[in-house]
């Protein structure tokens, strides 16, 4: 009871009245549910935030409440309901009905709430499509926007609303545009005769409409692969926006736009570098047939902005065998401060492995460097490359008495696999050595190894009373995997 009057009460400290939301989920009766909903428009944000989470924690049981206030409550009362329902999935199913009725309050806020929370439900709020329908013409543009988006959302059940989101590809405001050609994509699949109707705005006299219809291609995929022709015409559009918009369209129909390749490598030199990280992107779906722009991709290695680094490294490895004179400018990636671009470059020499055994002498060389990333690098290559490195076995193991490199040499030996059984003895002497540092590097190796050193179970079983709790661990992961 004094939960609820507590957290009623504007003139307490907010930090009381969040405590005071968060003991009333505990109890979920329908006197709480009220308390709660009835702060849901609260003006403090922290009080309102823990009203919304509590009520999300209790669940379905509140749904009854929440319809009711929606039905009678004051304007922003019946809103904050709205937007608290779409929160409960496929338990609010039966409150579409309500939501729908919303869609015609006389509040654009209720309007657009009502619409947020059915676009939540998504296909299980196919029924209220009609009404959303109407409101896509909304005076109020976040209504219209909302009533939008909620018609994506529910999919192929809201076919009818086509024609409606196709003529708003080419309303004054971006945000109903982008909007409608989200929605569309989403749709769309379900509807492919709809590509003749977008093809036509694709040469609108506004770049924006432009842009937003090759978004709403985008979102067709495959079943837009005859705008291809369209779409091509317009890479050479003066719109930078319009260029994104369109290789991004060619890129999502995929093998179907063979016929942009050209162009696209092209593209690959466009001053402006989103251009050239998209035109790189829609050439990853075609593969091998792209190995024609592996030197026009090399100098994107390099380029000043990460995005096309990564787009360029992506479309050499979809390319695979064909882009291997790529190798030196790809191993530079490994040394890259971007995570995401050194995992690309590993991917690549895990890809290309089976054709990269006359680069080993080069890794080698590299693992011999008195640098210390470039010798890691080297090492993650070699894991990457397996049994193809086997020259580089010797090397490798020096490099488990380098205190900086010994866990990234013992995981490029368990990548060696079967080549690696000369070490195996020598891995077993380490085991068993003063040094925990070494006896840890040991357990790793053996490992990754695996099922390979099976027959030196016994010695792991003994170092499963080793003192450092790591070697215990790695010895028991090693046995684990002996049994693979």
């Amino acid at each position: 009871m004094l939960s609820q009057i507590v957290v009623r009460l504007s003139m307490l400290p907010a930090s009381w009245r969040v405590r005071a939301a968060t003991r009333l989920r505990r109890k979920a009766t329908a006197p709480h549910i009220r308390s709660l909903i009835g702060c849901l428009t609260d003006a403090d944000d922290e009080v309102s935030g823990a009203v919304r989470d509590s009520l999300a924690a209790i669940g379905p049981a509140c749904i009854p409440a929440l319809m009711k206030s929606l039905a009678g409550g004051l304007p922003a009362e019946r809103a904050a309901a709205a937007r608290m329902l779409g929160h409960y999935g496929m338990s609010a199913t039966v409150a579409v009905p309500v939501l729908s009725q919303c869609l015609t309050d006389s509040l654009g806020t209720v309007r657009e709430a009502a619409a947020l929370a059915l676009g939540q439900l998504g296909p299980l709020a196919s029924s209220a499509a009609p009404r959303l329908q109407r409101n896509v013409s909304d005076n109020d543009r976040a209504a219209a926007v909302a009533a939008i988006v909620a018609l994506g959302q529910i999919g192929a059940d809201a076919q009818r609303a086509i024609p409606l989101l196709i003529d708003r590809i080419s309303d004054s405001d971006r945000r109903v545009r982008d909007a409608a050609a989200k929605s569309l994509g989403e749709i769309g699949p379900s509807s492919p005769d709809i590509v003749p109707d977008l093809v036509q705005r694709l040469f609108h006299r506004e770049a924006d409409v432009r842009a937003a219809t090759a978004t709403a291609l985008a979102g067709l995929g495959s079943a837009a692969s005859s705008a291809v022709p369209m779409l091509v015409q317009q890479l050479e559009d003066q719109h930078v926006s319009v260029r994104l918009a369109v290789a991004n369209a060619l890129e999502r129909i995929g093998p179907a736009a063979s016929v942009a390749i050209p162009i696209l490598i092209r593209m690959l030199q466009d001053k402006e570098w989103t251009i050239r990280e998209m035109a790189a992107r829609a050439l990853i779906p075609h593969g091998t047939a792209v190995q024609r722009a592996v030197p026009a991709l090399i100098p994107l290695l390099s380029d000043g902005h990460g995005r096309v680094r990564l787009a360029a490294i992506e479309v050499l490895t979809a390319i695979g065998p064909a882009a291997r004179y790529a190798t030196d400018a790809v191993f530079e990636l490994l040394l890259d401060k971007h995570p995401s671009l050194c995992e690309a470059a590993r991917q690549y020499f895990l890809r290309l492995s089976a054709s990269l055994a006359d680069f080993t002498p080069q890794l080698i060389s590299h693992l011999n460097s008195a640098e210390t990333p470039r010798c890691r690098a080297a090492l993650v290559a070699i894991q990457a490359l397996g049994p193809t490195a086997a020259a580089a076995l010797p090397d490798i193991y020096r490099r488990l008495d380098d205190t900086s490199l010994r866990e990234a040499a013992a995981d490029a030996i368990g990548g060696l696999g079967p080549v690696a059984r000369t070490v195996v003895p020598d891995l077993v002497e380490r085991l068993m050595d003063s040094d925990v540092a070494v006896r840890r590097t040991a357990a790793r190796a053996m490992r990754e190894l695996g099922p390979l050193v099976r027959q030196e179970r016994s010695s792991l079983i003994n170092q499963l009373s080793d003192r450092d709790p790591l070697v215990r661990k790695l010895v028991a992961q090693a046995l684990e995997r002996t049994r693979e």
